[in-house]
């Protein structure tokens, strides 16, 4: 009996292997098909289909949580199936115990196998357990660290209730800024996290449109099958596969100042979002955190719902350990007070303890003693706070709030205006951090989401009240840094001379060209527009606002100081939608002004200094571009017939080389970063000095130039192409020293080995080409032997690229496939399938577990290589993609596009950095 008790225990413990998941899905959706119109099952469907119970199903199809036997076999009967031993396997944590475990499993294995009238497999017990399924996939965004967590363990066993064993679909994590939300949900989803295939978390501080959410959503839930993301296909994602999705800060782009609840202008398609969720059938979780409760969860929620919220109150546990964790003395009955007095909110108690250190040496009784007025409201505690910056302290924290993101030192550095010591600006940083108002990472630093809210709108508050009022609003500024530095006067008083202080207008940039592309954005919707807007409602009329901006910028032309005043008059004109015909800019420092795509006729800018300021830049199609070896600049070139270079790290223009008349298809950088090959269609290649810009050498050839590449000696030059023929230069001399024969078609790569030796028998460096005619060619170039032909394409080969080890070569053809070679063998050892037309570039990150490719159908693809499959897709409008650029040292990538326009990707937030 005993005996048969342990038996038992070990039948229960049993999880779907890949192989029988594999056949219950073939199944399941055969029957989907016949029985249900092709759409998948929803749980509830699934449900009545078993008999089994919802906690019961997302255990089975989770593959990760154990279930008895006869469950997997009444689901598996229900679309027509006989269980096998195969079928199953032990948990992951089981299957790591001893070799008795194992023999265990598999004696019950073969005894049901018996009892089923089945043949057991002659494999060993070992493969008796296949492992089980790939782990969950996971995208946590700007999630931040909970490692340390204290507290919350009602609402936690509450929110998995509702999520586990209640299947919300819709949940709302409500209360006040600071309360601990943020912290919530990123524990909530750690812990719940093994009940989904899909968790993905997602701040919306920024206030993201919908439309670029869902980019983001449906191509990771559908593992890159979607590139239209729409609600409609989030919603198939969310049917197909049990989803955690996670947004957090949603008041971001709910309507201040209006019935709560309500959306800003621009943004009502979330709460379609939020009620699509909410009432359509699905096996998915969204659970979003706001300050204000959307419309939507009030309309649907309710006890028995499948949409709830928890009101998030103060935790006097949490509030009690962070006090004991910030040193302050007292007695327990004084904590409690003090935790109470500020409603125990994590982000006021932080920030009221660094005031009690500074002034009372950490004593809480003396605080107490003292304080005549208790400030209840964080935005109330925040407005003491900030009464007590140095101006220098205030300065930093408006530039942390209009960066957006980690700002380094440096960039605060460049950023601070009049400019201040670096000594200066890190000790008040650090004593910022005291005062527990900014947040510190690997010497980066941002604000809390409500800090940053409150810092955003006193700047807001500000400047409008300084555009509004003219220059009495000038004259009565917040703050200067020079004249606070300077003990000259204080922050309501600033009305000294204007040379020693600078009104937030001229002191603070309110959008910035040198940022990612998608924090400019947000620098417009939550900073220029709420000002344009209050400018709109005060003036009335166009004309009279336009009265207003002439006599600032009269202002600023009296002052002769720098700053960015005149940038910020440009981009609140352009937001305006006013005419810039006129206005007279000249002698003005004019800063951060964004003049892309924006008519400038009769615009005076004489002897304006435009440092920071970006113009529209009249490119080709780009077809090809390059990093230089130390990744600071960018080399592209267009169907024009013109190569430029660019800064990376602002995105300016360094200079344009002229003298090709057709496309520009080749690109390559010399070893040591000196010179720049270009090769063209005009049968021209051109070295150019990257120093001084001249052309120091024109190699001739006899047809169109498609591709080259230097060795890495850096003294010898590659090319291919439309004479079918490979060519190597002397760099020096100019002349064409040798040809390979041997392709019949057109050549459109070539590429030396990153590396000088190699496991093939080799006497010199190789060098690979790619041709239309499917193959791809390595070469010896000492003694010019072909030492292999890789064969497997059925279309032309665009592309080539080499794995930073030498060891593997990455095609891309116009048979849509991406193919990854062993370069020793010749064999292909991967094929990536996912593009819908001709792949034109490849490229490897530097340490060759990732490779991107682009290609005519408008798409940009990041490949995980290990796992052999698409890892995401960056989507572009409606262009082809012709080039691909990865950094050598950092996550960067460039692409260059048929609408004729370069752009920088974020690889890990898979973002546009800039464009």
């Amino acid at each position: 009996m005993a005996s048969s008790r342990k038996r038992s225990k070990r039948r229960r413990g049993v999880v779907l292997s890949p192989e029988g998941w594999q056949r219950v899905q073939a199944a399941q959706q055969a029957s989907e098909l016949s029985q249900n119109g092709g759409n998948p099952y929803t749980i509830e469907q699934l449900v009545v289909l078993t008999g089994l119970s919802t906690n019961t199903l997302g255990r089975l199809r989770s593959s990760h949580t154990p279930v008895d036997r006869q469950t997997i076999k009444v689901y598996f009967e229900t679309f027509g199936l006989t269980l096998t031993p195969a079928d199953c396997s032990l948990p992951a944590s089981n299957q790591s115990k001893t070799g008795a475990s194992v023999a265990d499993a598999a004696e019950t294995n073969s005894q049901e196998t018996a009892a089923s009238g089945t043949s057991p497999p002659t494999s060993s017990a070992t493969q008796l357990l296949p492992s089980s399924p790939p782990p969950n996939q996971q995208d946590w965004g700007e999630a931040i660290d909970v490692s340390v967590f204290h507290g919350r363990t009602t609402e936690l066993a509450t929110l998995e209730q509702w999520i586990e064993r209640d299947r919300c679909r819709l949940i709302g994590i409500l209360g006040m800024g600071g309360i601990g939300k943020t912290a919530l949900s990123v524990k909530l989803a750690e812990q719940i996290q093994p009940q989904f295939e899909f968790i993905i978390w997602r701040s919306l501080r920024n206030a993201p449109s919908l439309d670029l959410l869902l980019s983001e959503l449906v191509p990771f839930l559908s593992h890159q099958q979607e590139t239209q993301p729409t609600i409609r296909q989030l919603l198939q994602c969310l049917r197909n596969a049990r989803c955690l999705l996670v947004l957090d800060n949603m008041e971001t782009i709910l309507q201040a100042g209006s019935q709560a609840g309500y959306y800003r202008p621009g943004y009502e398609n979330y709460g379609d979002l939020l009620r699509v969720i909410g009432e359509s059938r699905h096996q998915s979780c969204l659970v979003i955190t706001s300050r204000e409760k959307p419309a939507e969860i009030t309309t649907f929620e309710g006890i028995e719902a499948a949409v709830r919220s928890l009101s998030l109150k103060g935790s006097l546990d949490i509030a009690l350990a962070l006090v004991e964790a910030q040193g302050l003395s007292g007695t327990l009955e004084q904590k409690q007070i003090i935790s109470e007095q500020y409603g125990c909110s994590p982000l006021a108690l932080k920030i009221v303890a660094s005031s009690i250190q500074a002034l009372f040496d950490g004593n809480i009784a003396q605080f107490l003693a003292e304080e005549t007025t208790v400030f209840y409201g964080v935005r109330r505690l925040l407005d003491q706070q900030f009464d007590r910056l140095s101006a220098l302290e205030r300065s930093i924290m408006y530039w942390l709030a209009i960066n957006r993101e980690w700002t380094s030192i440096s960039e605060l550095v460049t950023d601070i205006v009049p400019r201040v010591a670096r000594s200066k600006i890190v000790a008040a940083l650090e004593s910022l951090s005291w005062r527990s108002l900014i947040e510190k990472q690997s010497s980066r630093y941002t604000q809390q989401p409500v800090v940053m809210e409150y810092m955003t709108d006193r700047l807001v508050e500000q400047v409008f009240g300084e555009i509004g009022n003219g220059e009495q609003g000038i004259g009565s500024r917040e703050q200067g840094v020079g004249n606070r530095e300077q003990g000259t006067g204080n922050r309501e008083q600033g009305t000294g001379n204007r040379e020693s202080a600078l009104p937030l207008l001229h002191s603070h940039a309110l959008l910035k060209t040198t940022v990612k592309d998608y924090v400019r954005e947000s620098q417009v919707r939550l900073i220029l527009q709420p000002i344009i807007h209050q400018l709109r409602t005060t003036f009335g009329s166009s004309s009279a606002l336009e009265e207003q901006l002439q006599d600032l910028l009269a202002w600023l032309k009296a002052t002769h100081m720098p700053g960015y005043g005149a940038g910020n008059l440009i981009n609140l004109i352009r937001h305006l939608e006013l005419d810039l015909t006129g206005y007279d800019f000249s002698e003005l420092t004019v800063w951060q002004a964004y003049l892309q795509n924006i008519d400038l006729h009769q615009v005076n800018f004489q002897n304006a200094d435009l440092t920071r300021s970006t113009f529209t830049q009249t490119l080709g199609r780009v077809v090809s571009l390059l990093f230089s070896p130390d990744g600071q600049l960018l080399a592209t070139g267009d169907m024009d017939g013109e190569s430029r270079l660019w800064q990376v790290a602002d995105g300016q223009l360094v200079f344009a080389f002229g003298q090709h008349c057709q496309a520009i298809w080749g690109l390559a950088f010399s070893p040591d970063g000196k010179i720049l090959a270009t090769g063209s269609e005009d049968h021209f290649i051109r070295l150019w000095d990257i120093h001084s810009k001249a052309c120091l050498r024109t190699l001739q050839g006899p047809d169109s130039v498609r591709a080259i590449s230097w060795n890495l000696e850096g003294n010898l030059l590659a090319s291919g192409g439309d004479d079918h023929l490979v060519r190597l230069w002397d760099a020096k001399t100019g002349r064409c020293t040798n040809i390979l024969h041997g392709h019949t078609d057109w050549i459109y790569a070539v590429a030396f080995s990153p590396v000088r030796t190699t496991s093939l028998d080799a006497k010199g460096e190789i060098l690979a080409s790619a041709s239309f005619d499917q193959t791809i060619r390595l070469w010896d170039v000492a003694t010019q032997a072909c030492l292999q032909t890789f064969q497997g394409h059925s279309g032309g080969i665009w592309t080539i690229a080499w794995s930073s080890d030498g060891q593997r070569l990455a095609s891309g053809s116009e048979d849509t496939s991406i193919k990854v070679w062993d370069v020793q063998s010749g064999q292909c050892i991967l094929t990536l399938s996912g593009h819908k037309k001709t792949v034109f570039s490849v490229v490897w990150s530097t340490d060759g577990t990732s490779l991107a490719s682009c290609s005519h159908d408008q798409t940009i693809r990041l490949w995980d290589i290990p796992r052999g499959q698409c890892a995401t897709t960056l989507q572009r409008d409606s262009n082809a993609v012709f080039s691909l650029a990865w950094s050598p040292t950092e996550a960067l990538l460039a692409s260059g596009s048929h609408d004729q326009i370069v752009k920088f990707w974020d690889v890990p937030s898979r973002k546009c950095r800039r464009t």
